[in-house]
């Protein structure tokens, strides 16, 4: 396993500043490193005054400024212990302590780590422990470009229910991952299908309560023609049941809500391959490709049966498109493009839909650049969402930036993982597992502290998760079932 953190002491224990004035340490070169992990401690101040630390960048060790992810003059305060974690885009670093006021003399230090940038040489020495253990195309049954899936529980077995485009719902039995197997398809010419989903393409869905979500649209010349776009309901136990009998199956009796009728409306385009949606705490939540966010609540004890509200479109920030949503209990996070640039905006969603985050907080292709109140460059796409705990995973263009989220209005950046050369389009997380489906592979890392990754294998495909739809990287236990495009349904194993 590489070692990607190199032991940094800034200021040795019980090091003692005196008088009024800064004190810097001696830059060095962090071209190699795209951040640190500082712990600072200070005692009290004798004889009065302030005290504050900053850590600081430089492109030509003559103009200094503070580092991304750290405020400068921060003060850990007396006794105390801070973690701070400061991002580089520059290639020289340094810590100043700055003491002002009567004639103050501090004990502190500092020390840590410094945190390498992954390199695609440094991970293709790691052993693989990803391998495919299964695949599913057209030649088992499973016809159609797979755009995302979304697994469910239904008595003894775990169900994985397949978009495919114009290919409809393909429904899959996915209880030992190694040995899935189709067991029908909703809207296949083949069988008999409800006319709600006859002609319709399906980009993305989301599993509730028992109940599958299918988000549906007319086909249109090369986007989702706006009339009729709606969410289609199934009742998965049913569905379940009809799949026991014999084809031709009739699914009519499964469906329990209509496009067109008791139905949660998308306006505009409805959702495209850029949507994605969401379900939590009885909530179904629907980036529409648009410039609206739809939610609704799912009537408990009533499959099917839910009230929905109004589009949320915030006036401020102003968003050109909600991409994907992710969502808690009573929090959501949903990747957004706002003018020409991308990015990510945190939102309460109980009892109503509000912005917490200030403006759109960037998702950069350089590392260590984040602003709270900028967006990222053009190209910098914040596309497919992960939430692992208080970790929150963005694909974006060359990388995945992680986002520490216990206080939601304010997301905090912790690194980012590079996939150089690629396009990181999907992303899943689960119990520190992050799995990265990209052009050319899908590559699973594991975390080694909380936000903190390392490489462990790869598989490699042709043209993977070209969909970039919602929910293409759903966990099993030590497996993922990936969405993969043009080549169908793969089963990924990480142990």
């Amino acid at each position: 396993m590489l070692n990607r953190k190199v032991p940094l002491i800034l200021a040795r224990r019980f090091t003692t500043y005196s008088g009024a004035g800064d004190f810097e340490t001696i830059a060095m070169n962090v071209a190699a490193f795209q951040g640190a992990e500082i712990f600072a401690w200070r005692g009290p101040i004798v004889g009065g005054g302030t005290f504050g630390i900053s850590f600081e960048e430089s492109t030509d060790l003559r103009t200094w400024q503070a580092c991304d992810g750290v405020e400068p003059d921060t003060d850990p305060g007396a006794n105390l212990e801070a973690l701070y974690r400061p991002r580089f885009s520059q290639r020289y670093f340094r810590l100043r302590v700055a003491l002002a006021g009567g004639s103050p003399v501090v004990t502190c230090y500092a020390f840590g780590y410094l945190l390498l940038r992954p390199q695609v040489d440094d991970q293709s020495e790691e052993t693989i422990n990803a391998s495919e253990v299964a695949a599913l195309d057209d030649a088992d049954g499973l016809p159609g470009e797979v755009r995302s899936v979304a697994v469910a529980t239904c008595a003894s077995q775990t169900l994985a229910f397949v978009t495919a485009g114009t290919g409809g719902v393909h429904i899959v039995d996915v209880t030992d991952p190694t040995s899935p197997s189709v067991l029908g398809t909703i809207n296949n010419q083949s069988l008999t299908a409800p006319a709600e989903l006859a002609g319709r393409r399906v980009d993305t869905l989301a599993v509730i309560d028992g109940c599958a979500y299918l988000v549906c649209g007319a086909i249109g010349s090369g986007a989702v023609d706006s009339s009729g776009n709606g969410v289609t309901v199934f009742h998965i136990p049913t569905l379940r049941s009809i799949l026991g009998g014999s084809p031709p199956y009739d699914f009519s009796s499964a469906l329990l809500a209509r496009t067109g009728t008791n139905v949660i409306a998308l306006p505009g385009n409805g959702v495209h391959r850029g949507g994605g949606v969401a379900g939590a705490n009885g909530r179904f939540l629907a980036a529409t490709g648009g410039t609206t966010l739809v939610a609704a609540n799912i009537t408990s004890g009533t499959p099917g049966s839910w009230s929905a509200e109004s589009p949320f479109s915030p006036s401020s920030p102003s968003i050109g498109n909600f991409l994907d949503v992710v969502a808690t209990a009573t929090h959501a996070y949903a990747s957004v493009k706002s003018g020409s640039d991308y990015g990510i905006i945190s939102l309460q969603h109980v009892p109503t839909i509000s912005v917490l985050t200030t403006g759109v907080v960037a998702v950069s292709g350089d590392f260590g650049r984040y602003d709270a109140d900028l967006i990222a460059g053009p190209g910098n796409y914040a596309l497919d969402l992960a939430l692992d705990g208080n970790v929150l995973a963005v694909s974006g263009d060359d990388q995945v930036a992680l986002f520490e989220v216990s206080n939601p209005a304010v997301p905090a950046p912790l690194t980012a993982i590079g996939e150089t050369g690629r396009n990181t389009i999907a992303v899943a997380a689960k119990d520190g597992i992050l799995v990265v489906g990209a052009d050319s592979a899908v590559r699973v890392y594991e975390a080694v502290t909380p936000g903190d990754y390392e490489f462990r294998g790869q598989v490699g495909h042709r043209d993977p998760f070209r969909a970039r739809s919602s929910q293409p990287l759903p966990a099993i236990g030590d497996y993922v079932i990936a969405a993969a495009g043009t080549e169908g349904l793969r089963s990924i194993q990480w142990t």
